[in-house]
């Protein structure tokens, strides 16, 4: 969990353009799309989206002929309230 210095609907709109539509799946069925931002931390490679993604350790995320199985999740908070999600893979 982080603080972020913004909220995540204004970081999400300043990198609109890296915005990554991605098909998420759940034992083998599509359970939505949703546009997400490549990044990485300290705790590893992730994918961040905002709070209204449906995703869950164990998805397969995929996007541009690649694909990622999310191994964990975690939020980062704006004012005390989870904004973004960060699905690690």
């Amino acid at each position: 969990m982080a603080a972020l210095p913004i909220p995540a609907n204004q970081y999400f709109n300043d990198f609109s353009f890296d915005l990554i539509e991605y098909e998420v799946k759940r034992k083998n069925v599509i359970v939505g799309n949703f546009k997400g931002l490549l990044n990485k931390d300290e705790n590893g490679r992730h994918i961040a989206f905002l709070m209204d993604a449906s995703i869950l350790p164990g998805d397969v995320l995929t996007a541009s002929h690649q694909s990622f199985v999310i191994r964990s999740i975690e939020h980062d908070h704006y004012n005390g309230t989870p904004e973004l999600l960060k699905a690690y893979y």
